[in-house]
């Protein structure tokens, strides 16, 4: 009788072991759920904070530029708009702001004018890669990407040249959105962008180029014959003060910048690139708002967080 007794015994307390075990579990998880939960709605009510914290950068950048353009009439790296905005303390962490502009450089989206290849900016572009040693059939690519048709330049490429690669993708033919597109076209290759990128940008087509804050290798690019060596000087590596395009042609010596040649070319900049660092309880945020202006009108025509 008695080890029949305690067979059912031993089973018994087996069961209790087990079923206190897996309230332990569950326990365990219900705390860590909870946990989490308390950390994504810390999470959210930071994000929340910080975009509050951002959106009054960009309001602050928005003034700047207000007042930066009823102040003078071209634009340059010493301008109110170039100058870092202090720390700031606020509940939990800190903010800052800081602002560039984004004209001072080659506008892809140029290369193509009322659906057709447009043949001024084509001749920056080749002085441009001229000086950089690549190959011209860059800009054929670059073209075929921006252009509206399928149908691909001489040494272009379209649709049948990046849908047999892996995977597989078309042409965009339209405006570039976004500078990272370069390296989805023919023949850039990660050397190839580090060699473009800091001259060329994809704005709005028809947006001008600030010589100004132009590198020199842009200044190369628009005024023909010119020397890195000109260009060093005139640019003073993108912090020049030319007030108008008159007064960059005087300086011009033994070379010209004809009428012609001077289509898209200015002093004034229309797109500026405002960034908000926010720290709340020892967690970054970063917020990149594109600011465009033309005359009176100030406005945010494109928003990211983390990266532009």
């Amino acid at each position: 009788m008695t080890p029949i007794t305690r067979r059912p015994r031993g089973i018994a307390l087996i069961i209790i072991v087990l079923l206190i075990a897996v309230g332990l579990i569950i326990a365990a998880n219900l705390i860590e759920s909870n946990q989490l939960a308390q950390a994504r709605a810390r999470n959210l009510t930071r994000e929340l904070q910080a975009r509050q914290y951002a959106s009054g950068l960009e309001a602050w950048g928005k003034d700047v530029l207000a007042r930066d353009g009823s102040a003078g009439a071209f634009d340059h790296a010493e301008d109110a708009w170039a100058q870092t905005m202090p720390p700031m303390e606020v509940p939990g962490g800190r903010v800052t702001g800081r602002m560039r502009e984004l004209n001072g450089c080659l506008n892809i989206n140029n290369l193509v004018q009322n659906g057709q290849p447009d043949a001024l900016t084509r001749s920056r572009f080749e002085r441009l890669v001229d000086e950089l040693r690549l190959s011209r059939d860059l800009i054929d690519a670059l073209t075929d990407w921006v252009d509206p048709d399928t149908v691909p330049l001489n040494r272009g490429a379209e649709d049948s040249v990046y849908s047999a690669r892996t995977p597989p993708y078309r042409a965009a033919n339209q405006a570039m959105l976004d500078l990272s597109e370069l390296r989805l076209i023919r023949g850039v290759d990660a050397k190839v962008f580090a060699l473009l990128s800091p001259h060329v940008c994809a704005l709005p087509p028809g947006a001008p180029i600030n010589l100004n804050t132009a590198t020199d290798l842009v200044w190369v690019a628009v005024v023909p014959g010119m020397t890195q060596a000109q260009a060093a000087n005139l640019s003073d590596h993108g912090r020049a003060r030319f007030r108008e395009l008159a007064g960059i042609e005087q300086q011009l010596t033994g070379l010209s910048l004809h009428v012609d040649q001077q289509r898209g070319l200015g002093v004034q900049s229309t797109h500026f690139l405002a960034q908000a660092d926010v720290e709340l309880d020892g967690t970054p945020f970063r917020y990149y708002f594109r600011i465009e202006r033309v005359g009176e009108l100030i406005r945010v025509d494109r928003r990211s967080r983390g990266v532009y």
